[in-house]
Formats: C-alpha cells, structure tokens, sequence
C-alpha cells in the first residue's frame, strides 16, 4: 500500500530555507542509536532520518554518516518543535486528538481504494520508520498546530514590526568580525562547559588587548584536545551580512556590541562561539526590497520563542 500524502506532510518542513539547506547535505546513516536526551526521551538516529525525511530502503546499501553540521542542527530542530508543541498545549493552542484522526482520514489514506483507521496508518508509518506511534502522533500535531499558529502571527502587521525592530538584520548592514568557533554537540554538556570556560578566558584577554586574533589562534592550536579533535576555526576580519552567513543567534547578539566589542560565549546547535565587532556598514534596504528574508527569519523567531518557554521542562542534554 502507498501512503503518499501521509508521507509527504510528514517530512515536510515549514522553516524556510532549514529544510532544503539540511537535506542538500545529508546522506543517510547507518545503524539506530540515542543521540541526545530532550527531558525524559531520547532524540534518536531514527528520529533524524525521518526529519529529513529519508527512510532506510533495505534493497540498497546502508547510507552514509551525515556531517555533523547537519546532524546537530537537525536534533536541535527535533528538540524545538517538541518543546514548541508542549507550550502550545499548554496555552490551548496546540490541535487535538480528533483534528489529527480527521486529518489523516482525509489526507493520509491508501491510494489503493481502502480504508484505514489513524491508529492503522500510524501503525503502518511506525513500523516502516522506527519511530514510536506516539511520536507520530506528536509529530503531525505539531504540523498541524504550527501551521494554525503560523497563520495567526505570519500577517504583514508583524512582518512590518519585525523589520523595524532589527532593522540592521535585514537592510543589507554589513558587520566586520573576528570570530571563534569551538565545535560541541547539540545540548548541554561537560564539552560544551569547557569551551565556555576556556572562551570566557580568552575574552578577558581580548578586552584587555592581552591577546590578538593571531594569538588566540596560536593558543587553540597548542591545545591537544582542541587541535585532535578539529573542534575549532578562527577567522578573522570578516565581513557578514545580518542574514545568510552566521547563524541567526550570532547576529542577535552582534548587533548589540559596539565596535571594538566582544562578545560573551554564544551557544548553536553546532558549538560555542566567541567574536569582536570591529566595523559596521550600514545597509539601505527597505522592507518591500526584504520582505522573503524577515518572513523566513520570523519562522526562526516564532519557534524559537514557543521552545523556550518549555525548556526548562524539557531541557536538551548531548550523549557523548
């Protein structure tokens, strides 16, 4: 039996750009095993697969590992979305049972002619994925309660005032940065605990002028741990955009130092960042010129704003 449409709205991402820019980059990977902990449930390799949408067909060859890169960011999304789902029921947001059996009645049933009840698709979709069909379960409903809540928040009144509440983000500003990058797994850690220690370190002495760029690169490099392992890259004076070269988080907090400025440890899905401001470009665009860039960046906003106000219940630990 085909399940097209039940298939396709699973697998589908509404974060402009996340998606596509995820899957250009995977391949796929083998074997089944715990990648991080997000409360009292496991994150799992299953669970990344079939977030990218990618399903293991046993005619072909095993697929191959995803780079870290992509693997971090999509347990971090996984992460979001269950912590987006929990406030949303919280605050009576979120769709239920019944809006979740009617959908997969009208949208998720065999193209053979046959009718199947929600638990019997579910049933099916758990067996061919490895993904429990609770989690399904939750998996559509946050779909389904994302777009209901996209719908009311996504409206050109917002998009407006999320312009002009950062406007540098989106206007074409250009920010020259030095930066830090030390690689840590999605989640809290004694890694990630160590990079922040060893970067609010290196801080102290960049605010001093105790240490150049250079140095600090030349400090990394000594570092066994850091150096065998790859964990880091520096870059210095670079020129970036407000959107499309650093991850959104950065950019917050760039636009807040003045030149000169540096930062205080900053966390990604993929690590620990630490970066000095040093010029600012000022950008000249105007909403109608941006308008796709602040819709998508709002996607990031509005998840990101909806995860945090359950992580602490749902806190998002790495296994290393």
């Amino acid at each position: 039996m085909k399940h097209r449409p039940l298939i396709a709205f699973f697998v589908l991402l509404s974060l402009a750009g996340l998606h596509s820019r995820i899957a250009s980059l995977a391949c796929a990977q083998e074997g089944v095993k715990n990648l991080a902990k997000l409360g009292e449930q496991f994150i799992t390799a299953n669970d990344v697969d079939f977030q990218l949408g990618r399903v293991a067909n046993e005619s072909v060859e095993p697929m191959a590992e995803l780079p870290p890169a992509v693997l971090q960011s999509t347990i971090y999304l996984i992460a979001q979305q269950r912590q987006a789902l929990q406030t949303l029921r919280t605050q009576n947001l979120a769709v239920r049972r019944d809006d979740v059996e009617r959908w997969l009645d009208e949208n998720g049933q065999p193209q053979d002619g046959s009718r199947l009840t929600a638990d019997e698709m579910l049933r099916q979709q758990s067996q061919r994925t490895g993904i429990s069909e609770v989690d399904l379960r939750d998996h559509l409903a946050f779909r389904l309660s994302w777009q209901r809540y996209l719908q009311k928040q996504l409206n050109e009144k917002n998009v407006a005032k999320h312009f002009e509440n950062q406007t540098e983000r989106f206007d074409g500003t250009r920010f020259q940065v030095s930066i830090v990058d030390l690689a840590a797994t999605a989640g809290s850690s004694a890694k990630r605990e160590q990079s922040t220690a060893k970067l609010n370190a290196l801080r102290a002495q960049l605010e001093s002028s105790a240490l150049s760029w250079k140095e600090l690169a030349s400090k990394l490099q000594e570092s066994e741990e850091s150096a065998a392992a790859s964990r880091f890259r520096v870059r210095e004076k670079v020129w970036v955009r407000g959107t499309g070269d650093l991850e959104p988080t950065i950019i917050t907090s760039v636009m807040k130092l003045e030149p000169n400025g540096v930062s205080e440890p900053i966390h990604t899905p993929t690590g620990v960042h630490l970066f000095q401001l040093h010029e600012v470009e000022l950008g000249t665009k105007r909403l109608p010129e941006v308008r796709d860039e602040v819709r998508a960046h709002m996607l990031i906003h509005l998840l990101e704003h909806l995860a945090r106000q359950s992580e602490s219940q749902l806190p998002l630990q790495a296994i290393e």
